[in-house]
């Protein structure tokens, strides 16, 4: 749903970064430790599925914040070239 409602809107609003970024490394380290120590494969599939959700959370947090930016940066160079 968080998903749908960022694309929908094209902002993730509040949504950490840097908690959206420990939830993709966490995925990443319990699919090694799920893969090295034999924790099955239902278990593997359920964390291969959450580093996909959280790595599309990522990957909006980076696409919308670059974007929003942009204007942002483009506005404050026009402002400081009308000063001069």
């Amino acid at each position: 749903m968080q998903i749908w409602k960022n694309f929908s809107e094209s902002s993730t609003g509040q949504l950490s970064a840097v908690t959206t970024a420990i939830n993709v490394v966490g995925c990443v380290v319990r699919l090694f430790t799920t893969a090295s120590e034999g924790g099955g494969d239902a278990m593997f599939r359920q964390y291969l599925v959450s580093l996909a959700l959280n790595g599309t959370l990522m990957a909006q947090i980076l696409w919308y914040a670059r974007r929003a930016a942009t204007p942002i940066a483009a506005a404050t160079k026009r402002s400081f070239k009308k000063k001069a």
